[in-house]
């Protein structure tokens, strides 16, 4: 079993389990899921939550954001972490 306590795990669509997020708590760890656009149900989920938080209060001085942008398997790939 990995030690994983007061360290953040990233997890791509694959991985994806609530079974997985739930051992990573158990572990005292964080975790990040990645979310594709091809879920657009999920998409929209989420993007409605980031309005209402924005809506809240959250403002861009409580939270950072990275982009990586590359080229892949053909194919040109962004990905946002906020």
């Amino acid at each position: 079993m990995l030690h994983i306590e007061n360290s953040i795990v990233t997890l791509d669509d694959m991985d994806w389990q609530s079974y997985i997020a739930q051992q990573i708590i158990k572990k005292k760890g964080d975790y990040i899921l990645s979310q594709k656009g091809n879920h657009s149900g999920m998409q929209a989920e989420i993007e409605a939550w980031w309005h209402k938080s924005e809506r809240e209060g959250l403002s861009d001085k409580m939270f950072s954001q990275h982009r990586d942008v590359s080229s892949k398997h053909g194919r040109i790939e962004t990905r946002t972490c906020q």
